[in-house]
């Protein structure tokens, strides 16, 4: 039980990182590079990523007096004639963490993250992070987890294919920025974590995005970061999952619809990455009616050869009551093998909460969690508010 609890708490202290939620997607019907520097979405917003959030609340801040500072101070996130972009994401929590019969309340911040990009030229964008956090609370870090970004995006037309190199994580999956879900982690059998929050490698990929109804993405990345998790051989040795001294191969593409004049959202798509005798291959389905309801949807399949093998799925819902009011639902399930015992281990997990933004640049997010595993008596059950500022 001890080490349950140890495990919950990393859950809730590095759950949420500073990526934007593939659900707005399917909300707004806006692929990621629309609101987004990055091609594949999060971190630091571009004009409409802007313009679609930065009047969102449910208090209108000219009522409460705040209407000049909002209007002057925080009116964009450009400065120099578009030449540098620039925000951050603040998330601090709370939550009652330990067993059902006496838990305890606990506060911590997950992210500090300052976010800075550079455009000198139409053709090259220079941008990075870092999570001030990453210092602070480094006795909860994730193997692989990393406090800085740092890339260069370089794209001669719109219309183009870009570059991308420097320091970012790999295109796998979908990016949540909730990573406590299942298909992140190989629940069972040692290390749950698999893609943890702030990874990064050192790496370089094409992106094209020059068609509305399509995004590509194709790199090759050192695996260093990955291989910090581990797992035993058939001897009992443990081994990295990955070979740090070969190239990791990644690739990821989905198919974007608009139907009914724009107001149903479909997007299909995969993942695949390879390193050496490990991959991780994934499928996703997501849909949304604009301004209404979205639909996110992944099968995250993992598989190191003779040794262990995941699959793990994901079903989440997220209704839009108001702009500023959004209440979500998810359901997961993970199935982790062990190939070399034969042993077996299933793991649900349940959520409920909303994301409430009282003002602009202000949400706070209460959630209700249950972990279920399958394999040992009892659940763990806990409530959780996180306040998010974001710019």
């Amino acid at each position: 039980m001890i080490k349950f609890n140890k495990i919950l708490i990393l859950f809730v202290l590095l759950s949420v990182n500073a990526f934007a939620l593939p659900q707005y997607s399917m909300l707004s019907g806006n692929k990621c590079i629309n609101c987004h520097v990055n091609p594949a979405g999060s971190g630091i917003r571009n004009d409409l990523g802007w313009y679609a959030r930065n009047d969102v609340g449910l208090i209108n801040p000219g009522d409460i007096g705040l209407g000049g500072f909002f209007k002057n101070v925080a009116s964009t996130n450009q400065a120099f004639n578009k030449l540098l972009l620039f925000g951050f994401d603040f998330r601090y929590e709370t939550a009652m963490i330990g067993p059902p019969d006496k838990p305890t309340r606990k506060y911590f911040g997950m992210a500090a993250t300052p976010y800075l990009s550079l455009k000198p030229f139409n053709w090259l964008n220079l941008g990075g992070s870092y999570n001030i956090f990453y210092d602070v609370y480094n006795k909860t870090r994730y193997p692989g987890q990393k406090a800085w970004t740092a890339y260069m995006i370089v794209q001669p037309d719109i219309t183009m294919p870009s570059l991308k190199a420097g320091y970012f994580s790999p295109p796998i999956g979908i990016h949540f920025d909730d990573h406590t879900v299942l298909v992140d982690q190989v629940p069972g059998g040692g290390q749950p974590q698999l893609i943890p929050p702030d990874f990064s490698e050192y790496g370089a990929e094409i992106n094209y995005e020059g068609l509305k109804w399509l995004s590509l993405t194709a790199g090759v990345f050192q695996a260093k970061s990955m291989a910090e998790n581990t797992v035993r051989d058939s001897t009992g040795n443990v081994v990295p999952l990955t070979n740090k001294d070969k190239i990791s191969f990644a690739v990821n593409g989905s198919l974007w619809q608009r139907f009914f004049e724009n107001k149903l959202n479909l997007q299909l798509g995969g993942s695949y990455y390879i390193n050496d005798d490990f991959n991780i291959s994934s499928v996703y389905f997501n849909a949304g009616l604009t301004d209404e309801l979205s639909l996110i949807t992944e099968l995250l399949m993992t598989n190191k050869k003779d040794i262990r093998k995941s699959r793990n799925f994901v079903v989440g819902l997220m209704y839009q009551l108001h702009d500023g009011l959004l209440i979500e639902a998810r359901l997961e399930k993970a199935f982790t093998d062990d190939l070399i015992n034969k042993l077996n281990w299933t793991t649900n997990q349940y959520l409920i909460g909303l994301h409430i933004f009282p003002l602009p640049y202000i949400e706070l997010r209460p959630e209700y969690r249950i972990y279920d595993r399958e394999w040992a008596e009892g659940y763990m059950a806990q409530y959780a508010v996180q306040i998010h500022l974001y710019y």
